[in-house]
């Protein structure tokens, strides 16, 4: 009986707990911020989509300094991958003003984190509907269900730390999207730095694209039919030879004009030990050296033209 009425108690610690989150906790910042940094984008916007490493490696106040009368967002989230950055890629074409978007290629992953949900959730975005490019029958039911999970009962440590800091007047301190530097550098080599001749080399097996290139291309495809711009990147460091080998032949299957062609000069001034936080991530100088380059790549491929003096 004692133990019954424990459980009982502890049942009811929790349900009370959650309650109290729920009521006296705002509407969780990120989102808000999310939200309301999308509502701010216009046609002088330059929008960067991606996960931590563009968190990491792509300073928008630097770019705003080396190319003036633009705006520069980075929303780079935290373990985004190919499908949340298709969702809110879709979302800047067809509902906001928005004429440019740098897209990180990554792996195919149908799993959300909630951090993510929280932010696809934030804008009330379609996930189903973008689904359905590349899934049928039973699997699309499949992932509905994880999606739906993901969306209605599951929430991060993240987001419970900062709705119970919300509770206790606390600042929130680990933003979700985003610029994030870091002056840390725990790499001794530099192994994990995408390489020229990778990019130029012949795949050692034959990787299956199909639901890549669907989603790629009906990017391309939404942007063109609203004169619009969309641009692939390839990330400067990846830590999963996996991953290399998917996103590599994807790159160079991309027209020209939809992808920033990186230079050999790109290579030899980022690949530096000293400019890596963690094996897959730039550190603040890295960072600086980072975006400057991307900044020259972006201007001599013309995506972005200086105005006359």
């Amino acid at each position: 009986m004692t133990k019954y009425l424990r459980s009982i108690a502890y049942l009811s610690f929790i349900i009370l707990f959650w309650c109290t989150i729920k009521l006296y906790a705002p509407e969780n910042f990120e989102s808000q911020r999310f939200k309301s940094t999308i509502e701010g984008l216009n046609n002088k916007s330059v929008v960067f989509v991606g996960s931590s490493r563009f968190r990491r490696g792509i300073s928008d106040k630097e770019l705003a300094a080396r190319i003036p009368n633009r705006q520069f967002v980075n929303l780079g989230v935290f373990r985004n991958t190919m499908l949340p950055n298709f969702i809110l890629s879709e979302f800047l074409i067809d509902s906001t003003e928005v004429e440019l978007i740098f897209f990180e290629l990554s792996l195919l992953n149908f799993e959300f984190t909630s951090s993510q949900m929280d932010l696809i959730r934030s804008l009330e975005l379609s996930i189903p509907n973008s689904l359905n490019l590349i899934s049928s029958g039973n699997s699309l039911e499949d992932l509905r269900t994880t999606v739906s999970i993901h969306n209605d009962l599951l929430l991060s440590k993240l987001i419970i730390k900062n709705q119970i800091n919300a509770i206790l007047g606390k600042k929130n301190t680990q933003p979700l999207f985003g610029y994030l530097p870091s002056k840390d550098n725990d790499v001794a080599d530099e192994s994990s730095f995408l390489k020229l001749e990778e990019l130029t080399s012949t795949p050692g097996q034959k990787i299956d694209l199909h639901s890549y290139r669907i989603l790629l291309n009906t990017l391309i495809r939404k942007a063109d039919a609203r004169n619009k711009k969309i641009v692939f990147m390839i990330p400067s460091t990846s830590r999963r030879p996996a991953e290399k080998d998917v996103i590599i032949p994807l790159f160079n299957s991309i027209s020209r004009e939809n992808k920033l062609i990186v230079d050999s000069l790109f290579f030899q001034r980022i690949t530096k030990a000293e400019y890596l936080m963690d094996r897959n991530h730039f550190n603040l100088e890295g960072a600086i050296v980072h975006t400057n380059e991307l900044a020259r790549l972006i201007l001599d491929q013309k995506f972005i033209e200086l105005p006359s003096p």
